[in-house]
């Protein structure tokens, strides 16, 4: 499945992203943990839940179920013409994640 949202809108343009860690949190669609940079610095802003449809919303708890092991999406940042495609595999909490826990990987960039 593949989807593309945008995680910029709503924030200063001053504001870019820069990494996204994302893991789908058992039957609540994907969770998406995303860190943007204003100025000199950084922050967490926090989740962006995508369900089967692509549809999303920052801070919402989802109801669409997740099934399979692995799950490759597109998450495009539409202001600064980024894509960053993460693989993320079956991951069971919400809180905390960071790079290096299972099933947490960390977008790669691609530039349009």
């Amino acid at each position: 499945m593949r989807v593309s949202v945008s995680v910029t809108e709503g924030h200063q343009r001053s504001e870019t992203l820069v990494n996204v860690i994302a893991a789908p949190a058992g039957s609540y669609g994907l969770l998406v943990q995303w860190t943007l940079i204003n100025n000199t610095t950084s922050q967490q802003v926090g989740w962006f839940e995508v369900g089967w449809s692509g549809e999303g919303g920052e801070g919402e708890d989802g109801k669409d179920t997740v099934n399979g092991d692995t799950y490759e999406y597109n998450i495009t940042d539409v202001e600064h013409c980024t894509t960053y495609n993460i693989t993320v595999q079956p991951f069971s909490s919400q809180n905390d994640l960071t790079l290096g826990d299972p099933g947490v990987t960390q977008a790669t960039t691609v530039t349009q």
